[in-house]
């Protein structure tokens, strides 16, 4: 990878799925080479096993999927497809939205990202150690159910002896029913 097709404006599109949870691949126009893929893409079909997580072999488009792709589609314009892929010799098949993209001398390439993100544990396992020791604030899913006895009394703040509004002393003149002449 060089530093030249990051900063153009087709560069950009695809490094926006750089911290996507969902798996991103850019493809090259035969669908033979492996251009680009964010962090997610690496967990595609894995699984969290009592022994800790277990990759899957990396997926490949079948052949022909990406050509098929980048000739149906329009160029920038994102579409919906059903790609099939092979992890090893296992095939599987992930709802995308694909995008052919203008590449460089011309050539076409297919951005894949997945509908789906990455399982929340599966990412939390795959999370490198240094990002594990920076504090995060806490994720709050449901409340915790506390004993009466371990709630601490709070102070309550007396009410004030001075009303905050007094009524008026004056009655207030309600509008006649009757009309004037």
């Amino acid at each position: 990878m060089t530093a030249d097709w990051t900063t153009s404006p087709t560069g950009s599109r695809v490094l926006q799925h750089n911290a996507d949870p969902r798996p991103a691949w850019l493809w090259s126009q035969d669908g033979n080479q492996l251009l680009w893929h964010n962090d997610a893409a690496a967990l595609f079909l894995a699984k969290l096993k009592k022994s800790g997580l277990k990759l899957a072999a990396p997926a490949v488009p079948i052949k022909g999927q990406v050509a098929r792709n980048i000739r149906l589609g329009s160029p920038g314009r994102t579409s919906l497809a059903r790609i099939q892929f092979l992890a090893g010799s296992k095939p599987t098949s992930l709802t995308c939205a694909t995008t052919p993209l203008h590449w460089r001398d011309g050539q076409m390439a297919l951005l894949i990202v997945g509908v789906d993100p990455i399982d929340a544990d599966i990412l939390a396992a795959a999370m490198p150690a240094r990002d594990a020791v920076t504090p995060e604030a806490p994720e709050v899913s449901e409340p915790i159910a506390v004993a009466p006895e371990e709630v601490a009394p709070v102070a309550t703040e007396e009410p004030s002896a001075e009303p905050t509004e007094e009524p008026s002393a004056e009655p207030t003149e309600e509008p006649s029913a009757e009309p004037t002449e």
